[in-house]
């Protein structure tokens, strides 16, 4: 309990830091200490880079909680569906078939 406390403080203080910085207004006129355009992009795709790893190191560990484990339909089922992948190539035409098996 103490652990998922813990990330939410955490992920609300980074979420305050990214508020501040996305806050600031772009000066009109450039000035010679401040960023160009580009730069401010750059920044931008920065910050959204860290929101995504913190979610993955604050968030993603909690949904462990709900997840469940894989159970195969029982034979009782009427409908199967089966389809093959061929590992290590793509778009190839028999990876999108797939065949239905009527009991």
């Amino acid at each position: 309990m103490h652990a998922a406390a813990n990330r939410k403080e955490h992920a609300r203080l980074y979420d305050e830091q990214d508020q501040a910085y996305t806050s600031m207004t772009q000066p009109d006129i450039w000035e010679e200490g401040d960023h160009h355009t580009y730069g401010h992009l750059l920044m931008e795709s920065v910050r959204d880079v860290r929101r995504y790893v913190r979610q993955m190191k604050y968030e993603h560990p909690t949904l462990v909680e709900h997840a469940k484990p894989f159970r195969p339909p029982p034979a009782s089922h009427i409908l199967r569906f089966e389809r093959s992948i061929t590992m290590g190539e793509r778009h190839l035409p028999s990876d999108r078939k797939v065949l239905l098996r009527v009991q």
